[in-house]
C-alpha cells in the first residue's frame, strides 16, 4: 500500500513513522509476505492450533485521503469481502478463518481499529515466476491458466470478485498431489 511498510515483528509504518502494531490473539507474527492495493499480508503462526496462517491487515488508504471518519466504511467493506470469501470452498482458494479488528495492548481497538482477515497459508511460487520457467511447455501453461479460470469462475458465481488479481497474487505449487488423477501435470494453483 502506498506509504506503508511493515516489519517481521508486526510493526506498521507510514512514511517511516510507526502507526501501529499487528497483535492478533494466539498468533505470532513471523514475517511480512507482501503488500498490495488493499492491505499488508503477514505470515503468522497460530500457537494453539500449531498451523501457519496469513493475516491480511487493511489500514486506511492515506493516498486516497482516508482518515478516522472512513474507518467504519473501511471495516464494513473488508467485512463484506471476508464474509463472501469465507463462504467459498474450492481447492484452489485459501480458506478464510476469521475477520476482526486489530487489538491494541490486548484490548479491541476503538473505532479507528484496522480490520483484518486470517486465512489459510498456501505455499507456492508466484504465477509469473512459474510461467517464466515454462516457456517451452504450452500444455502445462494452459493447464495452469485453466485452473485459475476455474477458481475465478467458481468465486464469481458466488458473488466474490478478487479485485486485485495479478501475477504475484496467484501462487502455483509444482509437484502437488492434490489435483485430480486426470490432470496432465502435477500442478496445484492457489489464489491469494
Amino acid at each position: 500500500m502506498k506509504g506503508y511498510t511493515a516489519s517481521s515483528d508486526g510493526k506498521v509504518y507510514l512514511y517511516g513513522k510507526r502507526v501501529g502494531t499487528v497483535q492478533v490473539p494466539l498468533r505470532l507474527i513471523m514475517s511480512v509476505l507482501g503488500d498490495g492495493a488493499n492491505g499488508i499480508a503477514f505470515g503468522a503462526w497460530h500457537e494453539a492450533l500449531a498451523r501457519d496462517e496469513v493475516i491480511k491487515v487493511y489500514p486506511p488508504r492515506v493516498d486516497l485521503g482516508e482518515g478516522p471518519d472512513e474507518f467504519g466504511e473501511l471495516r464494513d467493506k473488508a467485512m463484506a469481502e471476508a464474509s463472501k470469501a469465507a463462504a467459498l470452498s474450492h481447492p484452489a482458494i485459501a480458506t478464510v478463518y476469521e475477520f476482526n479488528v486489530l487489538m491494541e495492548n490486548g484490548v479491541p481497538a476503538d473505532s479507528t481499529g484496522w480490520p483484518y482477515v486470517v486465512q489459510q497459508h498456501r505455499r507456492g511460487e508466484p504465477l509469473g515466476v512459474v510461467l517464466s520457467r515454462m516457456t517451452g511447455d504450452a500444455h502445462g501453461r494452459r493447464y495452469i491458466v485453466r485452473q485459475i479460470f476455474d477458481a475465478l469462475a467458481y468465486a464469481e458465481r458466488r458473488g466474490c470478485l478478487h479485485g486485485d488479481l495479478h501475477m504475484n497474487n496467484v501462487l502455483v505449487r509444482l509437484g502437488s498431489a492434490q489435483l485430480s488423477r486426470k490432470s496432465p501435470s502435477s500442478t496445484s494453483v492457489r489464489a491469494r
